[in-house]
C-alpha cells in the first residue's frame, strides 16, 4: 500500500502480561534499537525513542482519514505458490497466534498434506532449548500421532522450532543449512546474509554449497537492510530464516513450505 510505516501488536518474547509493538518503516523494514546506522536518512528505534521524548503540540483533535484493506486473499495467494510438488505428509503444528493458525488451515485445505494445527499458551518461550515446554510437548506428540514433521511457531509468526518424525528437535544451524543448500540448488552462486553471531559454521556450509555469505549486525534491522543492499533472497538470524518476498510475510510459514 506504499505506507510510510506499520505496527504489529504482539507480545512475542514476553509473558501474558506484556503487549509490545513491532514497528516497521517503508517497504516493511523492521526497526530495531542498536541498528548500525550508515546514512543520514537511516532511522531506528533509538531515533524514534528520542523523538518521543520531545514535547509536541497537538494541532487538532480530529481523527485522520482511515480506510480498511483486507489483505488476507492476496497475502495467502502469495504464500500458496511456495507449496508445490508435495506428497501426502502429516504435519503437526502449534502456534499461539490465531491469525497464523487460520492462515495454515486455509492454506492446507487445498493441499495433499494433512495439517493438525493447535493453539499454544501465550508465554515467553525459548525455541533453542529442547527443554522448552512447547518444544518438549511437540517432541512427544509428533511421533505419538504419526506426524512426519512437528512445528512450533512463536507468537511473532517468524521464529520456529522443527521436530522430526522421531520427536528429535532439528538444531537451528542444521535447519538453516538445509534450507540454504535447497535455495542454492535453485539459485547457484547467490548471496545469503547471516547474523554475525552465527559465524563461522553457517558461512562454511554456504560456501561449500556454492553460495556467498555476507555477515551483518545482530538486529533485525541490520539483517533486513543487508538483504536489500546485497539483493539477497535469503537471510539467517536468531531462530528465523528470512525470505525476501515482494511484501512482508510470515517467515515461519515459508520455512514450513
Amino acid at each position: 500500500l506504499e505506507a510510510d510505516g506499520g505496527i504489529h501488536v504482539t507480545g512475542a518474547g514476553g509473558g501474558p502480561s506484556i503487549t509490545g509493538l513491532d514497528l516497521v518503516g517503508r517497504r516493511g523494514l523492521p526497526l530495531s534499537r542498536g541498528f548500525q546506522l550508515s546514512g543520514a536518512e537511516m532511522f531506528d528505534l533509538s531515533t524514534l525513542e528520542s523523538r518521543m521524548g520531545r514535547a509536541v503540540s497537538r494541532h487538532s483533535r480530529d481523527a485522520l482519514p482511515q480506510r480498511e484493506f483486507r489483505a488476507g486473499i492476496p497475502y495467502e495467494a502469495g504464500l500458496l505458490k511456495h507449496f508445490h510438488a508435495l506428497r501426502p505428509l502429516k504435519i503437526r503444528c502449534v502456534a499461539p497466534t490465531r491469525g497464523v493458525r487460520q492462515t495454515l488451515d486455509r492454506l492446507f485445505a487445498s493441499l495433499p498434506c494433512r495439517m493438525d494445527v493447535q493453539p499454544a499458551p501465550v508465554r515467553r518461550r525459548d525455541l533453542n532449548d529442547p527443554a522448552d515446554a512447547d518444544v518438549q510437548r511437540m517432541g512427544e506428540s509428533a511421533p505419538a500421532t504419526g506426524a512426519d514433521l512437528g512445528f512450533v511457531i512463536d507468537e511473532d509468526g517468524q521464529r520456529c522450532a522443527v521436530v522430526d518424525e522421531r520427536g528429535s528437535i532439528v538444531a537451528f544451524p542444521r535447519l538453516a543449512g538445509l534450507l540454504a543448500r535447497h535455495h542454492l540448488a535453485e539459485h547457484p552462486g547467490s548471496v545469503i546474509v547471516i547474523a554475525d553471531r552465527l559465524a563461522p559454521a553457517l558461512p562454511e556450509t554456504i560456501e561449500r554449497a556454492g553460495g556467498r555469505s555476507i555477515l551483518c549486525g545482530p538486529t533485525m534491522q541490520d539483517l533486513a537492510t543487508a538483504m536489500r543492499e546485497h539483493r539477497s533472497a535469503m537471510g539467517i538470524g536468531d531462530q528465523r530464516v528470512w525470505f525476501r518476498e515482494l511484501f512482508p510475510t510470515s517467515d515461519a510459514v515459508l520455512t514450513l513450505a
